[in-house]
């Protein structure tokens, strides 16, 4: 994996019954920890991304664990991920 600024690492979905285009199904996720200010998500589309002046370095680190969350009006849930690089 390149550690790029701006590159995509994961893409999470979820869906509601409500569906897209109801208030209800509208879905906001949110890094709650893991990040370590190298990875970014975007709070709509829950697309991880390597952030702006990584410091990431593959040979002391591996593996990251990445807790994320989303809700849905009223409702939250949390995702617990792993990415190895």
């Amino acid at each position: 994996m390149l550690f790029v600024s701006g590159n995509t690492v994961i893409e999470l979905s979820v869906s509601d019954q409500d569906g897209p285009g109801n208030n209800n199904g509208i879905v906001e996720f949110q890094i709650q920890s893991g990040a370590n200010d190298d990875f970014v998500i975007q709070r709509d589309t829950g697309k991880i991304l390597v952030a702006s002046n990584p410091q990431l370095d593959v040979d002391s680190q591996r593996t990251y664990t990445i807790i994320v969350s989303y809700k849905l009006p009223f409702i939250v849930f949390i995702f617990f991920g792993c990415c190895r690089v």
